[in-house]
This record gives structure tokens, sequence and C-alpha cells, in this order.
């Protein structure tokens, strides 16, 4: 389990670092790196989540992405999960738009209100 949460800390950390005024991105188009970063908040939120579910760490079925939501959809009636569900699903949404579809427009966002929720729900010790 802790290999899963501290891999979505550190993609958390790289998120949020790469964020900073600080860091000489010029030479990259912004909506590139905006996508990239929500890539990394994406599976850095999937690690965390999957950190506690070990039977589908181990298993081999296609799509653990559908199996996380459908997990947690059982369980979103503890108000905990459904915040962690919500920004699943969010953050699910934004990272195929980044990942899939190129010539789709860009959905309303704010990186760092998405690096805060993310952030949020990976520091917890414990989501189940």
């Amino acid at each position: 389990m802790s290999s899963y949460k501290e891999y979505s800390e550190k993609l958390t950390h790289c998120v949020y670092t790469m964020m900073q005024p600080t860091i000489n991105v010029e030479d990259v188009d912004t909506l590139s790196l905006e996508k990239s970063l929500i890539n990394r908040l994406y599976y850095a939120l999937y690690n965390r989540i999957i950190a506690e579910l070990p039977d589908l760490q181990s298993s081999t079925t296609a799509n653990k992405h559908m199996q996380i939501n459908q997990i947690l959809l059982k369980q979103s009636s503890k108000r905990s999960i459904e915040q962690v569900q919500q920004v699943f699903n969010d953050m699910k949404t934004l990272r195929e738009w980044a990942d899939y579809k190129p010539n789709d427009s860009t959905p309303p966002y704010n990186l760092n209100i998405l690096q805060n929720k993310v952030y949020s729900i990976v520091k917890r010790e414990k989501l189940f």
C-alpha cells in the first residue's frame, strides 16, 4: 500500500513544484503544460485510491479506472468517499480531455483548485 501512497504524494509534489512561478517554462506551450499537470494530478489521485485496494492492485483487469469509479460509487453514501468520488470523476474527465481530445474546446478548470483538492485526498491517512 505505501508504495502507491508515496508515489501519489510525489506526483502531487511534482505538480505543486511545476506550478510555482520560479520555474522557467517559457519554452513550453502553456496548454500542453497544463494538460501534463492535469494528467499527473489524475494519476496521483488514482494511485492514492488504489493504495487502499489491494485486490485491484493485483488485478489483471483492463479497466481499473472504471472499477475504481464503481467502488467509489458503491461507497459514496459516506460523505468522505462522496468527495473522493466527485474529485475522481472531475479529474478523470479532465484527464481524458487532456490526453485524448485535442480538438475539443477547453473545459473550465483552475489548476490551483484541482491541485488543492487532489492533495487534500492524497494526504489523508485513510480513505476507506
